[in-house]
């Protein structure tokens, strides 16, 4: 089931998507304004991750709810972890758009600390499983373990279906930013990171015309393309190995 977390760090990360947009009003402002609203932009980001991981230590997840048909605002956003239990089931929360539960065999694990994690073993067939509900401007944050993978993975957003969605993609230190129109692909932009630790933060966030990939705080890719209709929002699989994903965050953004 969604599990939905309102705390200081859901409204932190959607104040840092919003900065991170970049609006033709801000590119008006000096170059002072600028260095302080980058400035805005780290602080914001390290603010978010020191609560998140305060509460991740502490074990503060009482204030879950289950609300999976609440719609989201940018203050409250959504903060989803894989449900405990063996009847829990990944199509609760999900939707296919390609692919099955066979190609990813999804399971609920737990590490040491007793924190759910869905372990995704991909057979090589392209997956992708999408939340229920649609989203216009969206930012939407993951954290995976993709030590174990070998090939491609996907957040995608503003899915019709395979032929039809944005993204941003990870293979080993490569990040791609674009779209997929009728089958036809348009990368807005490519770069590179450093796969430092075992458990990384992929977001992406899609504000109007503006897009961008981050790894954690840092700003990989940057696009810009046509706004598109609202549509789904999830996670694509091309390879072989395993993936642990412990939480999918999304905020509501405004147009830059």
């Amino acid at each position: 089931m969604i599990r939905v977390k309102h705390s200081i760090a859901t409204v932190l990360v959607a104040i840092v998507f919003l900065i991170a947009g970049c609006s033709q009003g801000k590119k008006k402002a000096n170059a002072s304004e600028h260095d302080k609203s980058e400035m805005s932009h780290d602080e914001g980001h390290n603010m978010a991750e020191e609560q998140a991981e305060h509460d991740h230590a502490s074990g503060d997840v009482d204030d879950h709810h289950d609300m999976s048909s609440m719609e989201m605002s940018a203050a409250e956003g959504m903060l989803w972890s894989p449900g405990s239990g063996p009847d829990y089931k990944l199509t609760e929360d999900f939707h296919f758009i390609i692919g099955n539960l066979e190609n990813i065999s999804p399971q609920v694990i737990q590490n040491d600390l007793g924190d759910n994690l869905l372990q995704l073993t991909a057979d090589g067939s392209p997956t992708a499983f999408v939340f229920h509900q649609t989203y216009g401007n969206i930012g939407m944050a993951a954290l995976v373990n993709v030590k174990g993978f070998d090939g491609t993975l996907k957040l995608i957003h503003h899915t019709k279906n395979v032929d039809n969605h944005e993204y941003v993609s990870i293979t080993d230190g490569n990040m791609k930013l674009g779209r997929i129109v009728d089958g036809n692909e348009s990368v807005f932009d490519e770069g590179s990171f450093d796969l430092v630790n075992e458990w990384i933060n992929l977001r992406v966030s899609a504000a109007g015309t503006h897009f961008k990939g981050y790894m954690g705080n840092e700003t990989v890719t940057h696009g810009h393309g046509d706004k598109l209709q609202d549509g789904y929002v999830g996670v694509m699989l091309n390879g072989t190995g395993e993936v642990l994903v412990r939480s999918i965050e999304l905020v509501t953004l405004e147009d830059e």
